[in-house]
């Protein structure tokens, strides 16, 4: 990422948050950036924005409860991906794979 320019405006200084202005979403559920958002929260609070502060906290609770939720599903689905990638390595017949797709979808979200 070039921190010479962004949107058009030459960038001489700042990164006291970890340059969250920045943040892509996969960035932005990375742990540190989580902290740092944490922080912003209670500086906005400090200046008196509680409202902004709000939208900021929301914004972690909204990233925490995708990861939670990625973490769960990717989970549920780790059965599925083994079978299908060792079926097409041929280190498992198709049967044996299948039995595990309709484990899978027999099992529902909770495989």
């Amino acid at each position: 990422m070039d921190f010479t320019e962004w949107k058009g405006v030459s960038v001489l200084s700042g990164g006291s948050f970890g340059y969250l202005c920045y943040k892509d979403v996969n960035e932005l559920m990375e742990p540190s950036s989580i902290s740092n958002l944490e922080i912003m929260v209670q500086h906005l609070q400090l200046y008196g924005y509680e409202d902004i502060a709000r939208d900021t906290q929301r914004l972690i609770e909204y990233i925490r409860s995708a990861s939670i939720r990625i973490e769960v599903l990717s989970e549920n689905l780790n059965g599925v991906f083994h079978a299908v990638e060792w079926y097409e390595s041929a280190d498992i017949g198709r049967e044996t794979m299948i039995a595990e797709l309709e484990k899978y979808r027999n099992g529902g979200a909770n495989g």
